[in-house]
């Protein structure tokens, strides 16, 4: 589990909660789901200590975390065969105790700009979801939550 009470059960339970409250009350549903492309390989370390700082880390933190990224190396192994490291400049490493929580730091910015609705994560994962009275109430949050689209541009995210 990625983190204790975010479970894709949990989500899924809400969200089919949520969906049976709107149903019973005759309002309208409408949910955006989006998973991000290679979420954890495609974090911008850049991106990353600049958010850091913004939310007010010390410089030592900032230090450790930028030497953390520093001329990062990778290895494959295939077939019991290692490849040549290769410098990485992209991402957080999966699999790692830092991985998860630098990931978190780098989208929390995402939920700080979502009004109106109610939004699930899980892992790398959103849910957006929200009633209106008609579809045609629901279509105006639509239109501005998918606005959101301008932070995946400006973080270098892609959505699949």
């Amino acid at each position: 589990m990625f983190r204790s009470n975010f479970s894709c059960e949990t989500a899924l339970h809400e969200f089919i909660s949520y969906q049976n409250i709107a149903l019973n009350n005759k309002l309208t549903s409408i949910a955006l789901f989006i998973d991000f492309r290679k979420a954890f390989d495609l974090v911008d370390q850049e991106i990353l200590l600049f958010k850091s700082k913004c939310y007010s880390f010390n410089e030592s933190a900032i230090n450790l975390l930028s030497n953390y990224f520093l001329n990062r190396k990778q290895i494959v192994k295939c077939n019991d065969v290692l490849s040549d490291p290769f410098l990485i400049s992209l991402g957080v490493p999966q699999g790692s105790v830092l991985g998860p929580l630098l990931f978190l730091i780098f989208i929390n910015d995402l939920q700080l700009m979502i009004d109106n609705v109610k939004v699930k994560f899980f892992a790398d994962d959103r849910t957006i979801y929200f009633t209106g009275a008609n579809f045609n109430e629901c279509k105006i949050l639509l239109d501005f939550e998918i606005r959101r689209v301008d932070w995946c541009n400006f973080n270098k995210m892609d959505i699949n």
